[in-house]
C-alpha cells in the first residue's frame, strides 16, 4: 500500500501536465524540529530545571530533546564516511562542524557534572551512552570513522573538567566509567 502526502500547487500543476516524479523515502526516522533561534538559551533553561527538583521531568525531556537534535546533526548523512576523500581542509571543516553540533550537549554535560545530584548524574550517564552508541559507519575512510568519536570525547572531557572544578570526584568516576558498546 502506498502512502501519499497532500499535494501542493506545484505538484498539482505537474500532475495536470503529466509530469509526475516519484518521491523516494530514504530515512524513515522521525526528524526533530531544530530551532536555532530559541528565546531562552539552553544554559538558562537547564539551570532552571537543575535548581528545582519539581522540574526533573522537564530536565529529562530537555536532555533527551537536545540529545536527539545532536544525533541528527552528526548523522552519517551530514558526516559521510564513504565517498569523501581526505584533505586538511575537509578534516578541519569536520572538526569545526562536530564542535558546533556538540555545543548544546557540551553545555548541558558541564552543568549536570557541576551541579547535578545523583539522579541528574544518571541522566548525564544515559546521555553519554546514547551519544557514544550512535552509528559511526562500518565501512569507509577509517579516518572519518575514527573522527566520529571526537564529539563524545569532547563532551566527556568538558564534563570531566566541570566535575573536577566542583571537586565532584564521584561524578568524574561515573563519567569515565560509563560503559558503552
Amino acid at each position: 500500500e502506498k502512502l501519499t502526502k497532500p499535494k501542493d500547487a506545484r505538484e498539482e500543476a505537474a500532475e495536470a501536465e503529466g509530469k509526475i516524479e516519484e518521491d523516494i523515502l530514504i530515512n524513515t526516522s522521525q526528524q526533530t524540529s531544530i530551532s536555532e533561534t530559541e528565546d531562552v538559551p539552553v544554559v538558562e533553561t537547564m539551570k532552571e530545571f537543575l535548581s528545582e527538583p519539581s522540574k526533573r521531568i522537564k530536565l529529562n525531556d530537555s536532555v533527551q530533546k537536545y540529545t536527539k537534535i545532536f544525533l541528527e546533526k552528526i548523522d552519517l548523512r551530514n558526516f559521510p564516511v564513504q565517498g569523501v576523500n581526505f584533505s586538511n581542509e575537509e578534516f578541519i571543516a569536520r572538526v569545526k562542524k562536530y564542535e558546533e553540533a556538540a555545543q548544546d550537549l557540551q553545555r548541558i554535560a558541564v552543568l549536570l557534572a557541576q551541579w547535578g545530584d545523583t539522579e541528574q548524574i544518571a541522566l548525564l550517564q544515559k546521555m553519554l551512552v546514547r551519544v557514544a552508541e550512535t552509528d559511526k559507519g562500518s565501512s569507509g575512510l577509517v579516518l572519518w570513522i575514527n573522527l566520529a568519536w571526537y564529539p563524545i570525547q569532547l563532551i566527556i572531557y568538558s564534563a570531566g573538567i566541570a566535575a573536577i572544578s566542583a571537586q565532584k570526584y564521584e561524578v568524574l568516576k561515573t563519567i569515565l566509567d560509563t560503559s558503552v558498546r
